[in-house]
Order: structure tokens, then C-alpha cells, then sequence
């Protein structure tokens, strides 16, 4: 079992194109930075806290910051709701630890509903 926590953040360069009868179309692309909090590798009884250093190679398993870029895509209906869907994608390794013989890169696909009050 993998449990994963962090800290994510976008930022978008925006365009908005305003469509017929006061519907909308937005565009979003820029970069992201993550920073993990906590990660933690679960086999049966075994807890192994990834992002803690080892002792004798003064390395984590994985690093807690990233960085790459993102993408969204949204579409605001007549009455003020909103729908949008975005793609992240990390272009830093993950792994810190044995990171010459395997990576590992996030990719994030998010949904999202929202409301303009007008």
C-alpha cells in the first residue's frame, strides 16, 4: 500500500473566449511546483517512511519537491457553472535513491466543477 500526501500548485497563464448567450471557453497553461509532505510504503506490518534519509547514504527514496507543467481546459454553461479538466505532468524524477537505474515522473488528471456568482 502506498499513501501519498502533498502539496500541489499551478499556475496558469489564462484565455478566455466568450462564446453565444453568455457561455465561455478558458484555456490554462503554465508550470506546477509539488512538494511532498508525507509518503509512506506499507508491506504488511512494515511502515517505510520514503522521504526519510537513511543513515548511511544520507538519501530518501524520493525527493519532495518537483517541478514540470500544466494544462486545463474549462467551459462555463449560461447559468454560471463551471466544468474543467486538467493535466499535470512532473518532468523531475522523482526518486532520489537509486534514481541512475529507475525513475519515476507524476501525472496528474483532475476534474473540477465550479460556480460564478455573478
Amino acid at each position: 500500500k502506498y499513501e501519498y500526501g502533498g502539496l500541489e500548485v499551478p499556475i496558469y497563464a489564462m484565455r478566455q473566449w466568450n462564446l453565444n448567450e453568455g457561455q465561455r471557453l478558458c484555456l490554462g497553461i503554465g508550470p506546477y511546483a509539488e512538494w511532498g509532505l508525507n509518503t509512506i510504503f506499507k508491506i504488511g506490518e512494515i511502515e517505510i517512511n520514503l522521504y526519510k534519509k537513511d543513515e548511511t547514504t544520507s538519501k530518501a527514496y524520493m525527493e519532495k519537491l518537483a517541478f514540470g507543467f500544466a494544462v486545463i481546459i474549462g467551459y462555463e454553461f449560461r447559468d454560471g457553472t463551471q466544468v474543467n479538466v486538467g493535466y499535470i505532468i512532473s518532468m523531475t524524477n522523482a526518486l532520489e535513491e537509486n534514481k541512475n537505474k529507475a525513475s519515476m515522473y507524476s501525472n496528474i488528471v483532475s476534474l473540477g466543477v465550479a460556480y460564478r456568482f455573478k
